[in-house]
């Protein structure tokens, strides 16, 4: 489930989650420089080795603008897709598709994200001093990935701004003899920022591609097939 509480609400959705998490704090991803942000239409490409593999929603499906049944999602199997969760107030909402990035990229900028969300140069700019950006295009905040739904369990969080390219090699949990990585763990996300957030399938910001616009708490992934699929992450 997905929802737009006020900027109050939301800090004391992440306040309550912090203090329930007792011992399991939010940790602070590092983050990568601007140089390695994803490229213009990342995931398209070098799936030999990660086959790509859709889950099928629970919310009202579009692809290419088209309405359809969830399940026709999995006929896009091993072909990347560029998602866009739209939540609505007190619900998942639906869950936008597209195959090509123009129409993509379009559909964010019209939720509030960066203007070209798979452009490195737009990324490189976001990391300029605040003075040389232009008006309102500041980002603030941080977003979030936990481990289970409702922001239950490990935390980790990312400046905007910044990202993080292979969450295998970023531990979660750690017992005496094993430690289990963040990759194909997060269960819900929230982008406490101005301008959103994008989930990868694959490590190295490859593979499909899930944006949830700044300002969402998306409390449970599995409503977007998401759920247990994220690689890497870029938080805007």
């Amino acid at each position: 489930m997905s929802e737009k509480p006020s900027w109050l609400r939301l800090g004391r959705l992440f306040a309550r989650s912090v203090v329930a998490l007792s011992l399991v704090p939010v940790v602070a991803f590092s983050a990568v420089p601007a140089s390695a942000a994803p490229p213009r239409g990342a995931g398209s490409h070098g799936e030999a080795d990660n086959p790509i593999a859709h889950g099928v929603p629970r919310v009202p499906l579009t692809i290419d603008g088209e309405s359809v049944s969830a399940d026709e999602i999995v006929r896009y199997n091993g072909r990347a897709l560029y998602l866009v969760a739209l939540p609505e107030a007190g619900s998942p909402g639906r869950l936008a598709a597209f195959t090509e990035p123009a129409d993509f990229e379009r559909l964010v900028r019209a939720r509030g994200g960066p203007r070209r969300a798979l452009d490195r140069s737009a990324v490189d700019a976001r990391r300029a001093p605040q003075s040389q950006l232009e008006a309102g295009a500041a980002a603030s905040g941080y977003s979030y990935i936990y481990e289970g739904s409702q922001f239950a369990g490990h935390a980790g969080a990312l400046p905007a701004g910044s990202g993080y390219s292979d969450l295998t090699k970023r531990d979660m949990s750690c017992t005496l003899w094993w430690c289990t990585s963040w990759n194909d763990q997060a269960s819900s996300a929230a982008a406490d920022n101005a301008n959103g957030v994008t989930l990868y399938e694959h490590i190295k910001f490859e593979g499909s591609q899930l944006f949830i616009p700044g300002g969402y708490a998306a409390l449970d992934l599995a409503y977007y097939g998401w759920d247990n699929r994220t690689s890497s992450w870029w938080s805007w």
